[in-house]
């Protein structure tokens, strides 16, 4: 009818992008294995896929046959980061 007003709200929740996770470089001896934890996200990518048990999950158990710098790609709802 002519004259009414309909009013209607929403509620906008904020997030945060995952933080980086702060990490040590880790020595290791031949032939065993270590596991990597990243900060806690949505969706994991680690890279490269060598030695390593998962490449979708937080903290993976990596044995590594040469020296080896693993990445992690983190992605929330607010974003991706990469360490």
């Amino acid at each position: 009818p002519e004259g009414c007003v309909v009013t209607d709200s929403v509620r906008v929740a904020l997030f945060d992008a995952p933080p980086l996770p702060q990490v040590r470089d880790t020595t290791i001896c031949f032939g065993t294995s270590v596991q990597l934890v990243a900060t806690p996200a949505d969706v994991y990518n680690w890279h490269p896929a060598n030695g390593i048990t998962a490449l979708t999950v937080q903290s993976p158990v990596v044995s590594p046959t040469v020296p080896t710098l693993y990445i992690v790609d983190l992605a929330n709802a607010c974003g991706a980061l990469t360490d």
